[in-house]
């Protein structure tokens, strides 16, 4: 299970002490082993996961809460392809705890990507923001 985690860069890591965030495991608490913004440049897919995760019971770490909320995310989460957004999606929304995922995925302000069309650039949901959700 450990390297599940490892693979996604939820839990943190210390090669030098050789911890492997076993508390973040027990306490279902999603960190990233370097700051968010860092790890996530890599691969910005990961954010999604990170929502996904919430809709199994997980909690975030306040960084990991904070840096979802960076408007540098929506400019990162531009390079995901809309097929692996939709994957994202499905798996949110058949997520137990779905309902906590999509919260997060609208407080964040995350949704104006995920439901955006492809080329809109963030523009399809400013309504939900303004009280009109």
């Amino acid at each position: 299970i450990l390297d599940i985690y490892h693979s996604i860069f939820l839990v943190p890591y210390n090669l030098g002490t050789f911890s492997v965030g076993l508390e973040d495991i027990e306490l279902k608490r999603l960190r990233t082993p370097l700051p968010p913004l860092e790890t996530w440049s890599a691969d910005p897919h990961r954010t999604l996961r990170v929502i996904r995760f919430l809709g199994h019971g997980f909690q975030l770490h306040p960084d990991v809460d904070q840096a979802l909320r960076s408007p540098n995310i929506l400019k990162m989460l531009y390079q995901v392809s809309r097929e692996r957004v939709f994957t994202e999606l499905q798996k949110i929304f058949s997520a137990p705890q779905h309902l906590t995922a999509v919260d997060t995925l609208v407080s964040s302000n995350l949704h104006t990507f995920v439901f955006d069309a492809p080329g809109n650039r963030g523009t399809c949901c400013q309504n939900i923001n303004s009280g009109f959700y």
